[in-house]
């Protein structure tokens, strides 16, 4: 991921073509890598590109609080909601409503934050 101007999405494709194969976890790997150095719009392309291969990559409630909070670095607080709400309630646990409350704090949304605290 070393050139930025080149997307997540078609590193790994590029990877893959050329014989390799990812496990979930180096893909773990990589998106905390990335979190780490605020790289979070490559990370979330890391997770569509996971998200597209739903055969091999098993979607759990963990990954979609990480997504969530993603997507409220890179596309928002409203688009985090409506990721949230699209969701089925079965991801629905303390981590998803976690990563919402972590983005409406950060957005400075006292009154949604605190809406979340009653849930």
């Amino acid at each position: 991921m070393e050139n930025p101007e080149l997307g997540s999405a078609s590193v790994l494709n590029n990877w893959e073509k050329g014989g390799s194969k990812f496990t979930k976890w180096e893909l773990y790997r990589v998106v905390k890598e990335l979190r780490k150095y605020r790289r979070y719009k490559q990370a979330l392309e890391v997770y569509e590109w996971m998200n597209i291969r739903s055969e091999r990559f098993r979607f759990s409630a963990s990954d979609a609080a990480i997504e969530l909070d993603l997507i409220s670095k890179v596309h928002g607080v409203s688009s985090a909601e409506d990721y949230f709400l699209q969701l089925p309630d079965t991801l629905k646990d303390k981590r998803i409503y976690g990563a919402l409350l972590n983005a409406y704090v950060r957005a400075r949304m006292q009154e949604k934050a605190e809406s979340q605290l009653t849930i």
